[in-house]
């Protein structure tokens, strides 16, 4: 149903590059090495996922080697990843903002 009220624009052409993609990806590196906020937050969180990811793959073997349907280690990986999203986005649920 929604895929049929997309409407898209068919006779405009697509726009060409601007530049190179090796530019676009060095600006953006150095972007985010003049901003110290960003790079420490961009840090904390490839940290964090680091550490979800190292505590989760015990957890799926032990639920596997018990016997447990692939469905039900999707099912359990699922709820974690919500349980750790869920609090970013309870804000903007709650409050409504």
């Amino acid at each position: 149903m929604c895929v049929a009220l997309m409407r898209k624009d068919r006779g405009v052409p697509a726009r060409a590059r601007a530049q190179p993609l090796h530019t676009d990806i060095k600006e953006g590196v150095l972007w985010l090495w003049r901003h110290r906020v960003a790079r420490l937050l961009g840090s904390l969180s490839a940290c964090c996922n680091f550490a979800f990811q190292i505590l989760m793959l015990p957890a799926m073997v032990i639920i596997q080697q018990r016997g447990h349907s692939p469905v039900f280690v999707a099912l359990v990986t699922g709820c974690g990843s919500a349980s750790v999203c869920g609090p970013s986005f309870s804000p903007a649920v709650c409050c409504g903002s």
